[in-house]
């Protein structure tokens, strides 16, 4: 959960106006004792006198408690100045020392122990939101050789009490889904997001999530928003209400939007030619235009996180949102229904953080609390990390927690399984590891898988930091949803789809719109068939018809030749010698006469001669005397 730290003044009003500072001095009079407060200090014996020192073989427990219900206790040192004297030698210390223990008594897990130089002024630490009881207990002792002082602001963190979104489409086919064409705008709303049931935060931000590879918008109130999708597809939107103590919706909202498909157009009439006079049918073909999408309707963010230490004992949340499974499903671990919870991690101390995994309920499995001393996971930057330079992050190694494995990331420190790394330190390696929590996977048992689910990291202390660039969730498949398929429609009748009948040279149509006959004059033409689909969507294509004018064709002038001699003309022979005739042919329209050939018929038997495109021929046609007859014919013939 994400906390803000010292916000009691806020939602007490005017009452915690009146509140007094409460001090806490850890000396005889408090040893054994519980206060309740969210605003006060802690110091040492020496009392609240400015560099008072304690005292020698001091040895005292206080416990810190909030008085406000449901708050968990922080802790910011602001002096941290111990005597270093270590009276035993070798392994083992008696150094004057501070323990920190989450909970009301010393019996509660341990937040560290340090001694001289291990803390510093702005050191804090918070009680987890494994407490229940929201204290924090303090043990501290003194040896007999040196002194020195320590004091700390005490004050209260609220948890979070996260809101419910609810959103919807404006004008759509229902309040959660829609189908629209690639490209048209779909306005979104909120539809009655409302704040935690205590009653004492309100919602500041509305954020949409698209899913679509765009960015989030982010609002200041819940008005509309519009939004565009520019790819085919089902997307699943999300509405993220954010508010005033910086708490998240944990619930999903599911607003389905399916984009249409293209059509294929295919097969479809191709760019034809005619001759003057003429006519083709085109014909469409609609059913076959019609273009299937299917795919998983999962969506999952999943951001970065960057692990600094300066924020000692506060929650740093690595959220992703799942969508699109069944929402009856209630995870069960007697199956089981999660496989596995697997991050990629560098961190360079294993002892000093609590992770967790967060389900959409509020449930929390504990993967690891604390505990493998300076054992590292992966390879971590010794440097201090900047979250703004990834230049600075360690070389991160995948683990994976899940029900079947035997060995906590603590069990296998102890067990000898650290390994050396690449920065000279001794890591984890990577693999399969159980989660620490005494409930195991059960700890899930309930949760949906709809909704926010968060990884959470509490760094316990400021000596180290690491990063976590991704991690997953890895449910039985068989949960997983089945892949959606839809198939915008497109109707054969002329409603839906048609010839642009306005294109001149068109003769004939059929009723249903899809097939027209054509015999323009001639000139290029642009034919536009018509779809609309049941999405509405309105989409073109065109098929260009050119006609040309046919050819004139020109054989020449009537002539007769033979011997050299002129005057011999085709018809009843007047040829006084056998002879022979030239025929010379060639083609000035460069479209090989079209197919059209020339008979000649010479004393009753016909020859045909044609030409091929762009060339020119002779030939030779021999005239005996006393033939009765030569005769030519030109023979044309429509060609497509």
């Amino acid at each position: 959960m994400k906390k803000i730290l010292g916000i009691a003044t806020l939602l007490l009003g005017s009452m915690m106006v009146q509140a007094q500072s409460t001090p806490v001095v850890m000396n005889a009079a408090t040893d054994g004792t519980t206060v309740n407060t969210c605003l006060g200090g802690l110091f040492d014996s020496g009392g609240t006198a400015a560099a008072a020192p304690y005292s020698n073989n001091e040895s005292y427990v206080v416990t810190v408690c909030p008085d406000v219900p449901g708050d968990y206790m922080t802790i910011l040192f602001t002096i941290f100045n111990l005597d270093c004297t270590d009276n035993i030698p070798g392994p083992g210390s008696d150094a004057d020392n501070i323990t920190i223990y989450d909970g009301n008594s010393t019996a509660a897990p341990t937040l560290g122990t340090y001694t001289c130089g291990q803390l510093a002024a702005g050191s804090l630490f918070s009680a987890t939101n494994l407490n229940p009881t929201g204290c924090l207990t303090i043990e501290w002792n003194s040896n007999a050789n040196g002194t020195g002082d320590f004091n700390a602001t005490l004050s209260c963190e609220t948890p979070c009490d996260p809101p419910t979104s609810a959103g919807e489409i404006v004008n759509g086919d229902a309040p959660d889904s829609t189908a629209v064409c690639i490209g048209e705008q779909v306005t979104f709303q909120d539809a009655g997001s409302t704040p935690g049931p205590s009653g004492l935060f309100t919602i500041q931000q509305w954020v949409w999530h698209w899913f679509d590879g765009s960015p989030d918008d982010t609002l200041n109130n819940p008005g509309q928003v519009n939004h565009t999708f520019n790819q085919p597809g089902q997307y699943v939107v999300q509405l993220e209400t954010i508010d005033d103590n910086g708490c998240s919706n944990t619930n999903a909202t599911d607003i389905q939007v399916f984009v249409a498909t293209y059509p294929t157009f295919d097969p479809f009439p191709l760019d034809t030619v005619l001759c003057d006079g003429e006519q083709v049918t085109l014909t469409a073909q609609p059913d076959a235009y019609e273009v299937q999408w299917s795919g998983f309707p999962l969506s999952v963010q999943d951001d970065d996180n960057c692990m600094v230490d300066t924020q000692i004992g506060v929650a740093q949340n690595t959220p992703m949102t799942i969508t699109g499974y069944d929402s009856n499903i209630s995870l069960n671990s007697a199956n089981p229904d999660v496989f596995s919870i697997c991050l990629d991690i560098e961190h360079s101390f294993l002892g000093d953080f609590v992770l967790q995994v967060q389900c959409p309920t509020g449930a929390i499995m504990t993967l690891h609390q604390q505990g493998g001393g300076g054992t590292n996971l992966g390879d971590p930057d010794q440097g201090q990390i900047d979250c703004a330079d990834p230049s600075t992050f360690g070389n991160p190694w995948n683990y994976c927690f899940t029900p079947t494995a035997t060995d906590t990331w603590v069990d296998a420190v102890a067990n000898g399984a650290a390994i050396p790394n690449a920065t000279g330190g001794q890591s984890l390696p990577a693999g399969n590891y159980a989660p620490v929590d005494p409930l195991g996977f059960a700890a899930l048992d309930g949760c949906p898988i709809n909704g926010q689910w968060t990884l959470i990291f509490i760094d316990n202390w400021g000596g180290d930091d690491g990063s976590i660039p991704g991690w997953s969730i890895n449910f039985d498949p068989a949960l997983n949803p089945p892949v959606t398929v839809f198939t915008p429609d497109i109707g054969a009748g002329a409603d839906s789809s048609w010839w642009d009948l306005t294109t001149p040279g068109i003769i004939a149509n059929t009723p249903d719109g899809n097939s027209i006959t054509v015999q323009p004059s001639p000139g290029v033409y642009n034919y536009t068939y018509n779809v609309v689909n049941n999405f509405g969507c309105a989409h073109d294509s065109s098929v260009q018809v050119t006609v040309t004018a046919n050819a004139p064709i020109d054989a020449g002038l009537d002539t007769a030749l033979c011997n050299g001699l002129a005057g011999v003309v085709i018809g009843p022979s007047s040829v006084s010698a056998s002879c022979d005739y030239t025929l010379d042919l060639f083609d000035s329209f460069g479209d090989g006469w079209n197919g059209n050939t020339i008979t000649i018929t010479v004393n009753g038997v016909p020859t045909n001669y044609t030409i091929n495109a762009g060339s020119a021929a002779s030939f030779t046609i021999p005239v005996n005397h006393g033939m009765q007859q030569v005769r030519g014919k030109v023979n044309a013939r429509s060609h497509l």
